[in-house]
């Protein structure tokens, strides 16, 4: 467990980083377990889960069931992190997994940002966010249904900028969960469902950060996305004794038998974010920045992975001619 962190500016002391335990309050237990599938590019939602997350590479999971959920209000952010290895940093599918009983559909707001190590991190960069919404809802009060709902989502998570900010050779990411029809003080509740077993999950952290929203910056409207240190307040970062846990969520890829991020992912750098296939447009933005120091991705710079060394250089070049021709899912 990390300690209060203060910090002293003149005369003013600011609190930076706050862990406490979570209260019995946070955790509910859940009931039975349902499974859906939303897939964001035709917008149909299936019952049943996909076969896509177990036959095609997983590469972060965090969904060991603790049979616990959380509910807070509408106005709050739930954050967690973790870390990816450098081959899953262009994920297509990811799952996610809430607790309801409440009578109307669910909508989530979920968010994933990269160079994100949680305890209050001052800046993490949110990189997609996805609205859904029409999701699943309970049965009758006070009884809690479990969904875990597949997502696959109409183009790949692009996490390439994440940083190794922990120095343990992994990128680091995070995720959020903002439930936006929670029900403030109940009686009806919804949440995200509590994940356990640590030891198969890069980066867990028994801790989770809590945002709330600022009313001197937002968000100014009804559809304004929520985000951690933009329009909101940090609360604390919380911790758990039983169980430890973090937040539900799976990534995998997009196509069987293919890698998380092939070579041709990190190569496809234009337009901004890639448009499916490495190309001459892709070699030219490289070559007109070749030499460059304290260059990007977007300029060039995709070697070493997950997100280069500073410059465009001759390893560069050699890894984008290895990928030219690759179609990237």
């Amino acid at each position: 467990m990390r300690p209060i962190l203060l910090v002293s500016v003149g005369s003013v002391w600011l609190v930076t980083t706050i862990v406490a335990r979570a209260d019995e309050a946070w955790l509910r237990a859940a009931g039975e377990t349902r499974r859906a599938t939303l897939d964001l590019t035709t917008g149909r939602l299936r019952p049943g889960a996909d076969a896509a997350p177990r036959s095609t590479p997983v590469c972060w999971d965090s969904s060991q069931p603790t049979g616990y959920f959380t509910s807070q209000p509408p106005n709050r952010v739930l954050l967690d992190w973790g870390d990816l290895p450098v081959d899953c940093l262009r994920p297509r599918v990811f799952e996610i997994g809430y607790a309801t009983d409440l009578p109307d559909d669910v909508k989530i707001d979920v968010v994933f940002y990269e160079s994100s190590n949680g305890f209050n991190d001052p800046q993490p960069t949110p990189v997609r966010a996805l609205r859904l919404r029409g999701l699943p809802h309970g049965a009758a009060e006070g009884v809690y249904l479990r969904w875990i709902i597949t997502v696959i989502a109409a183009s790949p998570i692009d996490l390439s900028g994440a940083q190794d900010l922990d120095g343990d050779g992994l990128a680091d990411f995070g995720y959020s969960y903002s439930f936006r029809n929670a029900q403030p003080g109940g009686p009806r509740l919804v949440g995200p469902l509590f994940a356990g077993d640590p030891n198969l999950t890069p980066g867990f952290e028994n801790a989770v950060d809590l945002f709330t929203a600022d009313p001197n910056r937002g968000p100014a409207g009804p559809n304004d996305l929520l985000l951690p240190n933009a329009n909101t307040r940090f609360v604390g970062t919380f911790w758990f004794t039983v169980p430890e846990a973090q937040f539900h969520m799976l990534l995998a890829c997009g196509q069987p038998n293919q890698p998380c991020d092939a070579l041709g992912c990190l190569a496809d750098i234009h337009p901004p974010g890639g448009d499916g296939a490495v190309d001459l447009t892709d070699l030219a933005v490289l070559l007109t920045h070749f030499g460059s120091v304290g260059a990007t991705r977007d300029m060039g710079d995709i070697e070493p992975p997950p997100a280069g060394d500073g410059d465009v250089d001759l390893a560069d070049l050699s890894s984008m001619l290895g990928a030219f021709g690759s179609v990237c899912e």
